[in-house]
């Protein structure tokens, strides 16, 4: 996706979801929640409401598996789609991000909040 392949991106996550909704394997099918959340809030698929569902969907699932890290990867994305929706809500996904990442110790992931906050108004 970050490499500009939205269609490629959007079609394996729709795979990925399937294979993971009927085995059952919550982590899976919430990395692929995550993933087609972003995917709608980019322009060539922009919907937000899609978008907002798919992020709320990945989140409750890590919740529920209690993978921590991931929740705040989700965290993370929805602070990058209240950036493009300029809704005023991205300083608070990115700072829960931040949060969540210094508490596990998640370095790459805590530089990647701390810049997103640095580029947040």
């Amino acid at each position: 996706m970050r490499l500009g392949r939205y269609q490629a991106t959007f079609e394996y996550c729709h795979q990925s979801l399937a294979i993971s909704l009927r085995a059952g394997v919550k982590p899976e099918y919430a990395r692929a929640y995550r993933i087609l959340g972003e995917v709608h809030a980019a322009e060539p698929h922009r919907d937000w409401e899609k978008a907002e569902g798919h992020l709320t969907e990945s989140l409750k699932a890590f919740e529920e598996a209690v993978w921590e890290l991931f929740a705040g990867e989700v965290h993370l994305s929805r602070a990058r789609v209240a950036l493009l929706r300029n809704d005023g809500t991205a300083r608070q996904w990115a700072e829960t991000a931040r949060e969540i990442f210094a508490k596990c110790c998640a370095r790459p992931r805590l530089r990647d909040a701390e810049e997103l906050l640095a580029a947040t108004p």
